[in-house]
């Protein structure tokens, strides 16, 4: 069990990682279940910045969140419901970023 769980926070360390370079100042990613038949499986759907804007709120920010959904789309498809992301009974999720880049870098 121990080792599933560690999988699960590597996936979405590595997510949230990849947020982190595309947006630098991201502090939170907002994610989504995609369906709620399958019991996995996440979209990325924004992102909030320091200043409280969010990448939703221009093109330019919207079509980089699509590319970094691109990227990340195999961690985000396993990512399962109910395990790291905290996600709640409607499947959304806000996730800090910083805090889980930290603790990848601690874990170096």
């Amino acid at each position: 069990m121990r080792r599933y769980n560690d999988d699960q926070r590597a996936m979405l360390r590595r997510i949230l990682a990849l947020v982190r370079e595309a947006f630098p100042t991201a502090t939170w990613v907002e994610l989504e279940t995609t369906d709620q038949n399958m019991g996995h499986s996440f979209w990325l759907t924004d992102v909030e910045f320091a200043d409280g804007t969010n990448a939703t709120d221009t093109t330019a920010g919207e079509q980089r969140l699509e590319v970094l959904q691109e990227v990340c789309y195999d961690d985000l498809y396993d990512l399962l419901w109910n395990g790291v992301v905290g996600e709640d009974k409607h499947g959304y999720a806000s996730v800090p970023v910083l805090s889980a880049v930290q603790s990848t870098d601690q874990s170096a």
